[in-house]
C-alpha cells in the first residue's frame, strides 16, 4: 500500500513539473482564474486529462480546461512626429539698383579768364572759376557723381602749330594739377591738349581769337541716389 501510495504522490509530482513546464510559454500572456489552482509562478496546475484543479471546495467551480484569464493585448500606441513649424522663409536681399549715368556737363572756361597772356600758370582769377565749377558738378554735394573728368585746353592760331599744341597742354595739365589739390583724385583726371586744331569761332578778328582761347571741362559720371 505504501509503495503504490508513493507511485501515485511520484506520479502526480511528474505531472506537476510537467504541467508547469508547459504552461511556463503562457504565463507571460495569461494568469490563473480565481478559484483555480496556481503553481506559485502564475501557471494553472492541469490534471491528466488537462483539466485545471480547483484550489478548494468553492461552490459552483468545476473542472475545466480554460482556467485563465487572457491578459489583455498591448496595444502600441502610435508615436506621432511632433509638428515642427516651418522655418520662416528669408528672402535674399534685393540687389542694388545699377548706377544710371547722368548727362555730361560740359564747362568751358576761357583761357584770357584763367592765365596771363602766352602763360600756362593759373591766375586766381583762373582758381576761382575752377572751384566754381567743381562745387557745382561734384563737390559739397553736386549735381553728379562724378567718376571722369576730361580737361581739354584749345588756343587760338596766333604762332605756329607746334607752339600752339604744347601750350594747350600744358594749360590743361594745369587744371589738372589745381584739380587734385582740391581733392579730386588723381585717376579721375585725364588731359589732352587740342592747340588751334578745333577752334569753334574765326581767328580773322581779335572777338574770335579770344573765344578759341580755352579749357574745355567734361564731367562725366552717375546720377545721385535719391532719398527715400
Amino acid at each position: 500500500m505504501n509503495h503504490l501510495y508513493r507511485y501515485h504522490a511520484a506520479t502526480a509530482g511528474l505531472l506537476l513539473i510537467a504541467a508547469s513546464t508547459s504552461a511556463l510559454a503562457e504565463a507571460s500572456s495569461a494568469r490563473v482564474a480565481p478559484g483555480y489552482l496556481s503553481s506559485g509562478f502564475g501557471i494553472p496546475v492541469k490534471n491528466n486529462y488537462g483539466e485545471c484543479w480547483l484550489s478548494g471546495p468553492v461552490p459552483d467551480f468545476k473542472p475545466s480546461a480554460d482556467c485563465t484569464i487572457q491578459a489583455a493585448p498591448v496595444i502600441q500606441e502610435k508615436v506621432v512626429a511632433p509638428v515642427v513649424a516651418p522655418e520662416p522663409e528669408v528672402k535674399a536681399a534685393e540687389p542694388a539698383p545699377a548706377p544710371v549715368p547722368a548727362e555730361p556737363i560740359h564747362v568751358s572756361l576761357s583761357a584770357d579768364a584763367l592765365f596771363d597772356f602766352d602763360k600756362s600758370k593759373l591766375r586766381p582769377a583762373g582758381m576761382k572759376a575752377i572751384e566754381e565749377a567743381l562745387a557745382k558738378t561734384m563737390l559739397e554735394g553736386g549735381s553728379i557723381n562724378v567718376d571722369h573728368i576730361h580737361v581739354v585746353g584749345h588756343t587760338d592760331s596766333v604762332g605756329t602749330v607746334a607752339y600752339n599744341q604744347k601750350l594747350s597742354e600744358r594749360r590743361a595739365e594745369s587744371v589738372r594739377a589745381f584739380m587734385i589739390s582740391k581733392g579730386v583724385k588723381t585717376e579721375t583726371i585725364t588731359t589732352e591738349g587740342k592747340g588751334e586744331l578745333e577752334p569753334i569761332a574765326t581767328n580773322k578778328t581779335a572777338a574770335g581769337r579770344q573765344l578759341n582761347r580755352r579749357v574745355d571741362i567734361t564731367f562725366e559720371g552717375t546720377e545721385p541716389a535719391k532719398q527715400k
